[in-house]
C-alpha cells in the first residue's frame, strides 16, 4: 500500500494547460494501475477535443460546474459529487462553466502524470497559473508520444 504524505505535496504540484494539478498517485506508486490528480481549473483550461488511445480517464467533480462532451453521448453538465467516465478510444472534451472548478482526475492504467509534467512545469505556488495560450504543435507532438491524439473541432 502507498500513502502519499501531504508534507511532500510541493514536489507534486504542476502547472499544465492553465491548470494547477496536484499528483496524488503516480503510475510508479500504484504498480502501473492508475494516476490520480487533484485539479483546479478555470475556463482557460478547456481542452480541445482529444482521444486517449492508451488509457481510460475519469473525472469526479469536487467544486464548480463542468460540461462534458463525450462522442456518442449527449453533453452533460457535472456538478460537485458527479462522476464522468471517458473510455479510451472515445473522443471527448470539457468546458468549465463556472469561474473555477476542481476535479479529481483518474487515469487507468497509470502514466497520465508523465504527459502533464512534460507539457507543464513545476508549480512555484499552490495557485492557478497565469493563463497562457497553448503551443499547439508542441501539444500535438507530446500528446502523440503519450497516446493522446488532438482532434479537430466538430462543427
Amino acid at each position: 500500500m502507498t500513502v502519499t504524505d501531504a508534507s511532500t505535496a510541493a514536489d507534486r504540484l504542476i502547472w499544465s494547460f492553465n491548470m494547477l494539478m496536484e499528483v496524488k498517485a503516480t503510475a510508479e506508486e500504484t504498480g502501473g494501475a492508475l494516476t490520480a490528480m487533484d485539479t483546479w481549473l478555470t475556463p482557460a483550461a478547456n481542452p480541445p477535443r482529444h482521444v486517449h488511445h492508451s488509457e481510460d480517464e475519469a473525472f469526479y467533480v469536487l467544486e464548480g460546474e463542468v460540461e462534458f462532451f463525450v462522442d456518442g453521448c449527449d453533453a452533460r453538465t457535472a456538478r460537485a459529487g458527479d462522476f464522468v467516465f471517458g473510455p479510451r478510444g472515445v473522443p471527448h472534451r470539457f468546458e468549465v462553466r463556472t469561474a473555477e472548478a476542481r476535479m479529481l482526475v483518474l487515469g487507468t492504467p497509470g502514466g497520465a502524470e508523465r504527459f502533464f509534467r512534460e507539457m507543464g512545469e513545476p508549480a512555484s505556488a499552490r495557485e492557478l497559473p497565469v493563463p497562457q495560450p497553448p503551443d499547439v504543435a508542441h501539444v500535438i507532438t507530446v500528446g502523440a508520444a503519450h497516446g493522446v491524439e488532438i482532434l479537430p473541432p466538430t462543427v
